[in-house]
């Protein structure tokens, strides 16, 4: 079962400063880990529960850190005490570049047009999906046939509002 995290879009746009006159696109940030001299290829998407249209979306390809001298073109975070991870940053708010432009098309208004009808709960609900191809940074990934691992992690996303 995926995890299930519950947001309040009132207390976001407190949070950050939000009126309905703020022409600002919002989104989610987040970190994903790697393990130290591996690679992987990452799909971050969100998707209304109905998976009727993608929302948002984040891909990355070949991502790895050997060390600071030695990785790709990411922002990553090292934690000291878990010297065998780093985190490299996620910014999903957008399916396409234009997504950032056009205030209808930022990412909360989206969301917002989805849950219209709050008396209906999938109509809250949304699907944060993350699938990574992780292998060891030895090797190109065309050249595996073993020794790779798929993941497929979910979370479910209930988006709360108070009615107008």
């Amino acid at each position: 079962m995926p995890i299930r995290h519950q947001l309040r879009v009132e207390d976001i746009a407190e949070e950050f400063s939000l009126s309905e006159a703020t022409n600002t696109a919002i989104g989610f940030e987040f970190e994903i880990p790697l393990k130290k001299g591996f690679k992987t290829n990452v799909l971050v998407e969100l998707w209304p529960w109905d998976y009727t249209k993608r929302l948002a979306h984040f891909e990355a390809k070949n991502v790895f850190y050997n060390d600071a001298n030695d990785q790709s073109g990411h922002n990553f975070f090292v934690d000291p005490e878990k010297d065998e991870y780093v985190y490299f940053s996620v910014l999903l708010n957008k399916e396409t570049d234009s997504d950032l432009e056009t205030e209808d098309t930022f990412l909360q208004n989206k969301i917002l047009s989805q849950i219209d009808d709050r008396s209906e709960v999938v109509n809250r609900l949304f699907l944060l999906r993350v699938k990574q191809i992780v292998w060891e940074a030895q090797y190109e990934l065309e050249d595996i046939r073993t020794n790779f691992e798929c993941r497929h992690d979910s979370i479910v996303i209930e988006v709360l509002s108070e009615p107008d």
